[in-house]
This record gives structure tokens, C-alpha cells and sequence, in this order.
């Protein structure tokens, strides 16, 4: 219902209009966090363990053509509507409607309640931090969300502002990053299902630390859109990795307590990140914190490596020791 609010926004005086979308857009990932924790654990339980790689894959293949197709759409609409208001307003009420949509059907689904014996529940378990496995997920997932996220207003800031791209541009470097997504989470399906997801987040973290450096070479719009291509090969690896090891290393037993701890920290690093990304920007300039971040990002490939190593050792122990 926020996006009434968003489609209000141009009725405000000017001075506040743009304090007043940044407030309303803060307002609006309070529920989606909410929602996209309690959407994790619902999901969690329905899929089998055997299933969840296909069964992902899937999903995030439908989903990344829901998305690729609403991206081109805007794009195309938008092209020559920048600086008119009402062509904004149109899309935030579709995105209402779509949102509506969503409630809908979501309240389809018939969830079996599971009664506990137990009258009193704590409000954090902080058991989950000793178990080995997540608490290495965990460290490994932060670091490299860390500095994923840290450069992303800075490859904002080079598409708009040094490599000039307008809103078209934006949509098809956003779709050639889709489009390549869509055929590539069967094979980071497979891979993972031959060696490990952990062992395949290494090589995704080490494909997307590529990425910033390439950027920085050109700004011919033609090579950008060829580089979002190239990024969209590993993201479809890391989103569909990330989510699997969550739920890999997540105890049965304690998988609610588990997601919503990281989706909590994860939220704190999305709001960090950016900031640290900016302030690189302003000291470091473009060319030198893209580069940094390139570094930040193979070491983050390293601490899934470590995590690997390290979890392989610690099972073979468990196995030894029975």
C-alpha cells in the first residue's frame, strides 16, 4: 500500500519531495523484510532437500524472466517519458496492483501449524552460533555481501554519470545481465550438485570480483552491456548458491532462528556497505575503488575456500570420531 504513497509524492512541495520518496522507500523494506524471512522459512519447509536444487533453479529462472520482461517494458515506456510525472505514477499503481496480486495468492497457500510443547519461546536461539557449518556460512555469506553491495552505487554512478547511459541503456544492460541468468542456473545446478555449493561459491565470487575491473575499462555502452552479460553468469551462481547453503547449513531443528539471523545481519550490511562504497568513491576516486573493490572481492572467494576447507576437515573428524 506504500506505493500510494510514492504516487502522492508529486503533490508535495518541491523542497521536500525528494526526502520524502527517500523516507517512504526505508518505510517499504521494513514489511519486505519482514515478509522476505517469513517467504524463506514457509518455502524451506515445503521443498525436500533432494529437490532443492532443481527446484530452485527453476524458480529463479521464472523469476528472473518475470523480472527481465517488467525491466524491458519500463525501459521501452520510459525512454521518452523522464521528466514526466504521471508516466511514474502509472507504474507505481501497476506495482500496486501487481503487489495485490501477490497477497492473493500468497494466501493460498495452506501452511500446517506446528504446535510445540514448549509454552515459552525465546526470542533468539543463540545455540545456532556454535554449530559449526553456519556459523562458517555466516562469516563467508557477510564478507562477500559486503563487498558485493559495497560497489553497487558506484557502478550506478559510472553507467549514468562518466558512461552517460539513459534509461534504455539501464534496461538493456539490466536484461543482457537477466537474459544470461535465466540459461545459466541449470548449470550451476549441476555443478553444484557434482562438487559442493560451497566449492562453486568460490569460483562465483572469484567470476564476480571480475566484474568492477572490467567496467572501468570503457565506457562504450556496447562493451558495459556485454559486461553486465558477463556478471549475470555469476550471479546466477551466487543467488542460487547463497540461498542453498543457507538452508544447507541451517539445522532443521533451528532453521527459522537461522534465516532470520542472517537476513537480520544481512540487512545491517546492505545499509553499511553502500555508505563505505560512496566514501571509497569521493577519496579514492572511480578507477581506484573499483579496483579495490575487485580485490575485496577475491578475498571474499578466499573465505569461501577457507570455509570449505575447514568444513570438509571438521566432517571427516565427526566421521572418524564415530
Amino acid at each position: 500500500m506504500l506505493f500510494l504513497l510514492l504516487i502522492a509524492v508529486v503533490y508535495i512541495a518541491s523542497p521536500y519531495q525528494a526526502w520524502a520518496f527517500l523516507i517512504i522507500i526505508a518505510l517499504m523494506n521494513v514489511p519486505a523484510t519482514i515478509s522476505n524471512i517469513g517467504w524463506q522459512t514457509l518455502i524451506s519447509g515445503m521443498i525436500k532437500d533432494e529437490r532443492r536444487g532443481t527446484f530452485f533453479s527453476d524458480r529463479n529462472r521464472l523469476l528472473t524472466i518475470a523480472g527481465m520482461t517488467s525491466t524491458l517494458v519500463i525501459g521501452i515506456i520510459m525512454k521518452n517519458q523522464t521528466t514526466n510525472a504521471s508516466a511514474y505514477q502509472w507504474l507505481f499503481f501497476a506495482a500496486l496492483l501487481f503487489g495485490l496480486g501477490e497477497v492473493f495468492f500468497l494466501m493460498k497457500h495452506k501452511e500446517k501449524v506446528q504446535y510445540s510443547s514448549n509454552t515459552k519461546k525465546a526470542s533468539m536461539n543463540w545455540s545456532i552460533f556454535k554449530d559449526h557449518g553456519y556459523k562458517w556460512f555466516l562469516i563467508a555469506a557477510l564478507c562477500f555481501n559486503f563487498t558485493w553491495q559495497m560497489s553497487w552505487g558506484i557502478f550506478n554512478i559510472y553507467h549514468v554519470r562518466i558512461a552517460e547511459a539513459t534509461i534504455l541503456w539501464i534496461s538493456i544492460f539490466s536484461v543482457a545481465c537477466q537474459l544470461v541468468q535465466i540459461f545459466t542456473f541449470p548449470l550451476w545446478k549441476k555443478w553444484a550438485e557434482e562438487k559442493s555449493n560451497t566449492l562453486m561459491l568460490v569460483w562465483a565470487a572469484l567470476g564476480m570480483a571480475l566484474v568492477p575491473f572490467l567496467t572501468v575499462l570503457s565506457t562504450n555502452l556496447y562493451y558495459l552491456t556485454c559486461v553486465q552479460a558477463l556478471s549475470g553468469f555469476f550471479i546466477s551462481g551466487v543467488v542460487l548458491l547463497l540461498f542453498n547453503l543457507l538452508l544447507e547449513q541451517s539445522p532443521q531443528e533451528t532453521r527459522t532462528y537461522c534465516i532470520t539471523t542472517y537476513n537480520v545481519l544481512l540487512s545491517f550490511v546492505a545499509f553499511i556497505a553502500p555508505q563505505i562504497g560512496i566514501l571509497l568513491l569521493e577519496g579514492l576516486g572511480i578507477q581506484k575503488s573499483m579496483e579495490l573493490n575487485s580485490i575485496m572481492r577475491i578475498g571474499s572467494a578466499f573465505v569461501f575456500l577457507l570455509m570449505y576447507s575447514r568444513t570438509r576437515k571438521y566432517t571427516q573428524t565427526l566421521l572418524l570420531k564415530n
